[in-house]
């Protein structure tokens, strides 16, 4: 695991976890943890944040980029209130391929699959409650991790789910 601190007031890791396709092919995800440092007094709630296009070859993964968290919107705001944020990156891109552009099945588990191994984390006090956001790509994963989620995830709170195509301009 690689952990590295952010200005935001918060620590983030990439984490390596298991998932698997469609098809039921077991695979392996990457995603960034970030957390922040002031704990409060109960589990911090999730944001799993989906990226919209970067590439579909391995190694186009957000986490292996020299910004990782130029994708999130509004992350000093999430920080700031208090969530987690966790950021999957799709199969193939962080970890070997190949990537499933599009196929909402392989989405919607790695996005539901990250969160879960984020939450057994036992160094992290994540809470199960967890909102779905995404833009582009990410917002088409979103939605079809939002709509599996009773399924293939029930041990998941999913309170909500935020599906954008186009990237809002937020203030810096």
């Amino acid at each position: 695991m690689f952990r590295f601190f952010i200005s935001a007031g918060a620590s983030a890791r990439l984490i390596f976890y298991a998932t698997a396709r469609g098809d039921g092919r077991a695979a392996v995800g990457s995603a960034v943890v970030v957390v922040p440092f002031a704990r409060k007094d109960r589990p911090l709630p999730v944001i799993a944040w989906a990226h919209g296009t970067t590439g579909i070859v391995p190694g186009c993964a957000p986490s292996l980029s020299g910004k990782p968290f130029d994708n999130l919107p509004a992350l000093e705001e999430l920080i700031g209130r208090g969530w987690a944020v966790v950021a999957a990156d799709y199969v193939g891109l962080g970890t070997s391929g190949p990537h499933a552009y599009l196929v909402g099945e392989d989405a919607a588990r790695g996005i539901l699959d990250a969160v879960r191994a984020a939450t057994a984390m036992p160094d992290l006090a994540l809470s199960r409650e967890t909102v779905i956001w995404g833009h582009s790509q990410g917002g088409h994963a979103a939605l079809f991790a939002a709509g599996r989620a009773t399924e293939y995830a029930p041990d998941l709170a999913v309170l909500g789910v935020v599906a954008m195509a186009r990237r809002p301009i937020f203030p810096r």
